[in-house]
């Protein structure tokens, strides 16, 4: 990307333009892309598991135990790519799967000890690359964001949810 500013109008001025560098959700994906990609290299050689298998170990290393639907939720990805690296993490000993004795069909997701090891080795990488990303703000600038975050998170829970047809985005 250029630091060039082009004199071109903004989508905001235009809503026939469509400026992919100002569309939020490209600019977002980017910088998730290239830090999974950075640490992909790093526990996908090492353990075995892929990007959704960290988010997974991620999210019951800070709320196990839950269930595939909540960790579904949680991670805000299709549940058929939840369901697939639920059972190769299983496989590989990284998370640990029991039956609700009260209903047979549901189920409990924790980390395993092996897992709460790989969690505890991948965080610190995790926070390292968070770091060298984020020291390219003030910190004045960096609580902005995570609290710009926090509220941007909170309301695409609200308004994009899976029953909101897309044809209600339109103007």
């Amino acid at each position: 990307m250029s630091n060039t500013v082009l004199a071109m109008p903004s989508s905001d001025d235009d809503p026939s333009v469509f400026d992919l560098e100002r569309f939020l959700p490209h600019q977002l994906s980017i910088v998730t892309n290239r830090v999974s990609a950075t640490l992909e290299r790093m526990y996908s050689r090492r353990y075995g598991i892929n990007v959704t298998g960290w988010r997974i170990l991620a999210v019951l290393g800070m709320r196990a135990p839950l269930s595939s639907r909540a960790l579904s939720d949680e991670v805000a990805m299709d549940a058929v790519a939840i369901s697939r690296a639920i059972e190769q993490l299983v496989r590989l000993g990284l998370v640990s799967r029991r039956s609700d004795p009260k209903d047979r069909r549901r189920h409990s997701l924790r980390l395993s000890a092996k897992g709460q090891k790989v969690h505890d080795e991948i965080v610190p990488v995790a926070r390292g690359i968070e770091r060298a990303v984020l020291d390219a703000l003030a910190p004045e600038d960096r609580e902005a964001l995570v609290r710009i975050m926090k509220t941007l998170a909170e309301r695409s829970t609200v308004i994009l949810s899976d029953e909101r047809d897309w044809r209600e985005f339109l103007d």
